[in-house]
């Protein structure tokens, strides 16, 4: 599945820095350690890419991502991993292929 709103850059971007994540066709999906919740990047039409977090069943806007995912996937990336350490949160690593 191909994405035109830079979710495959982001994607990538995300397994290169080892953060396991799912690819949804208007979202990702990065599970935090110890199944303390998630944080998704949403990417839907017609509205700017926007990031939430839920951390132990509480729900937190994070707001829009201002840059363009697909030019700045690797910036947007290490952004998001640096967000949930200062919550006190770590992403789930990817396992060795």
């Amino acid at each position: 599945m191909s994405h035109v709103d830079g979710l495959d850059e982001l994607s990538a971007a995300l397994w290169a820095g080892e953060v396991a994540h799912k690819l949804y066709h208007d979202c990702i999906h990065i599970s935090l350690r110890d199944d303390e919740g998630h944080i998704e990047v949403r990417a839907w039409s017609g509205h700017p890419p926007s990031v939430s977090l839920t951390v132990r069943g509480q729900w937190m806007d994070l707001g829009e991502i201002e840059e363009d995912l697909a030019t700045h996937a690797q910036a947007i990336a290490q952004r998001l991993t640096l967000q949930l350490r200062q919550r006190g949160v770590e992403p789930v690593i990817r396992q060795a292929r």
